[in-house]
């Protein structure tokens, strides 16, 4: 297996199908042993009743009364049978499995769950970047506990069939080892004709997942609101419906293809090998009992039905084992997943992070996703407290940069440090708590405004709260809120719950910087969703956060103007530096994207001045935002 983020190559070693199934099934003994119990000798004490019950039971009662045995001694056998084998497991296992079963199978659920979210949260950012080990992670999360009982059903039939065979064959070797040859051939011939027919069909089902794949997808673009408003705006839906009509041909000739072997297989497996032989068993078996009259017409029945129940078993060997194969596969991608190393985490040795703002300086740093360089040699020093603007069009590596500063990634060369030590000698978790961020892509939970506040296991301190509310402008809304912290964000789990507009999401998370309260702000487009009075107003406030160093990115450049130091990045290289004025002077590429939006700014000014004429704080305000 390996551990470096690339997927593991298909093997199909005996060994490897073995342990794949084993390392689910430990799982589901290690939390629910009783369940796990339950569930693999299902099937086999099914078989076993059904053949005491429905084959044995009724051959010695027609043999019985052919040799005019008592009644009692017959009502005597029956009661038996019902009372110790049907009734012990109908009564028993049906309690059992209403009230005990449901649990385990939860108990399991959560189990390999938590396995699962514990490793995704210590998952390295990179592994996001890495399509195929992100497909397969989104996997895992979504079919794990299913896989296992998948590999819990499938042990169980596998286990009971054995187990079917065992008994049955048993039985008929005592009453007549000529009469399996029968079954032998049965067995032969639709396994070899299953197999054939079963990697028919998986070649299908394999040239036609990419086609369903993509019928699939529009068929969720056509009926998900996410793209309810551009379908009924645009003229997207005829491309869309050809589309559709297109995959869902090639899905159904792709279907076609084979469909002739594997009917004549279907055909072989279930008349050839299984009613012809079944019937000249019968045959063999009439003549045993009506000519030579070596076996009682009872047994007769019982040896018929026997040979059923035995070929079937033996049948389903043939789907359950590529099954274990298949679960094999799917297994692996959940190993891989729980088995990758960590590569950004704690030294053993970790050295405690500083509690107070410390210097953060870049050494010549360098970054690449895979074969793309998106930083190349980069320097800079920020100061405590210090107020910097990073600037630059998209892709100049602005948002990456702030990344390596905060460990989600290690710089492919170079160093970072913080308070003049190498950034990876200090705790994790630590260090990232140095960090207040407020990302382009923020995210809500759907839970109370409170523990989006917070995001922390912590209580919530209201007073805290309600200052960084009020700094962050978030204060106006929340007060409108009847529970205050305890309202819910959308409505996912509250009916009840706000919907938040574009500004006032973006507020709230600027109140969960605040509240954070670590020394170092690190602001991605933070104000891309406020109108130009929060915006002037937010500025305003990060930059009078004297204790506290502030990191901002930004493509307006208004916010740029209060910083003490502004970075120009271009295609992952730092091209200029300097304050506001400095720029502007040196007439670079700073200076003419600020004065292409400066002008852009002054439009917007006359129109918001005429219109708000009537109100002179709104008017002081926007004007005061483009001076």
């Amino acid at each position: 297996m390996k551990k470096d983020g690339k997927l593991p190559k298909q093997r199909d070693s005996l060994a490897q199908i073995i342990g794949n199934n084993l390392f689910l099934l430990q799982i589901a003994f290690r939390e629910a042993p009783f369940y796990s119990w339950r569930a693999l000798t299902g099937v086999a004490r099914n078989r076993v009743i059904v053949f005491v019950e429905h084959i044995y039971m009724i051959g010695w009662v027609i043999n019985a009364i052919i040799d005019h045995r008592p009644f009692w001694q017959v009502a005597l056998f029956i009661s038996t049978v019902f009372v110790v084998v049907a009734g012990s497991e109908n009564w028993w296992g049906n309690v059992v499995n209403a009230r005990f079963l449901p649990v385990g199978k939860q108990k399991i659920d959560r189990a390999i769950r938590m396995e699962l979210y514990k490793k995704a949260a210590k998952m390295d950012l990179a592994c996001y970047d890495d399509p195929a080990f992100y497909n397969d992670f989104v996997w895992a999360m979504g079919e794990a506990s299913t896989r296992i009982d998948r590999v819990l059903n499938t042990t169980g039939s596998f286990i009971g069939h054995f187990v079917s065979v065992a008994v049955v064959g048993g039985y008929l070797l005592t009453q007549d080892a000529l009469g399996l040859v029968f079954v032998a051939v049965s067995f032969v011939g639709i396994f070899i004709f299953s197999q054939k027919s079963i990697r028919l069909r998986l070649e299908v089902s394999e040239r036609t997942k990419p086609h369903e794949r993509k019928r699939d997808y529009i068929s969720r673009v056509l009926y998900l609101s996410d793209h309810a408003k551009e379908i009924r705006l645009n003229n997207v839906k005829g491309a869309l419906y050809g589309e559709f009509d297109k995959a869902a041909k090639q899905v159904e000739e792709e279907a076609q293809k084979g469909t002739r072997r594997i009917a004549v297989y279907q055909f072989l497996m279930e008349f050839v090998f299984n009613t012809f032989v079944n019937g000249a068993y019968l045959f063999y078996l009439l003549y045993k009992a009506v000519v030579v009259k070596t076996i009682p017409y009872g047994t007769l029945v019982t040896m018929y039905n026997s040979c059923n129940q035995i070929r079937n078993s033996i049948s389903s060997f043939s789907r359950t084992l590529p099954e274990f194969q298949e679960h094999s596969l799917y297994i692996d991608k959940i190993r891989h997943f729980l088995n990758y190393e960590v590569k950004i985490s704690s030294p053993k040795n970790a050295v405690p992070v500083p509690e107070t703002a410390e210097e953060l300086e870049l050494r010549d740093v360098s970054f690449s996703y895979g074969a793309e360089e998106v930083l190349k040699h980069v320097s800079l020093k920020i100061g405590k407290g210090e107020k910097i603007a990073l600037v630059g069009y998209n892709g100049a590596g602005k948002t990456t940069l702030v990344k390596l500063l905060m460990r989600l990634y290690d710089p492919t060369s170079g160093t970072i440090l913080y308070g003049g030590r190498d950034i990876r000698e200090y705790d994790l978790a630590g260090y990232r708590n140095v960090f207040a961020t407020v990302f382009q892509d923020y995210q809500l939970l759907a839970a109370t405004v409170g523990e989006n506040i917070t995001m922390d296991t912590a209580p919530l301190d209201p007073a805290r709260a309600a200052e960084a509310a009020e700094r962050s402008g978030f204060a106006k809304k929340l007060v409108s809120f009847e529970n205050g912290f305890d309202t819910g964000v959308t409505r996912e789990f509250d009916e009840n719950g706000v919907l938040l507009s574009g500004g006032e999401s973006q507020s709230l998370v600027i109140t969960r910087a605040l509240y954070k309260d670590s020394p170092v702000m690190i602001l991605d487009e933070p104000s891309s969703a406020l109108d130009p009075i929060a915006e002037y107003n937010l500025n305003r406030l990060m930059f009078e956060l004297e204790d506290k160093t502030v990191v901002t990115i930004s493509h307006r450049l208004s916010t740029t103007r209060m910083a003490t130091c502004i970075y120009m990045l271009e295609k992952g290289r730092i091209t200029e530096r300097g304050t506001h004025d400095e720029l502007m002077a040196l007439g670079g590429e700073y200076a003419e994207m600020f004065s292409l939006q400066a002008k852009k700014y002054n439009l917007q000014n006359v129109a918001t001045a005429v219109e708000d004429s009537q109100n002179p704080i709104t008017q002081n305000s926007v004007i005061c935002y483009n001076s």
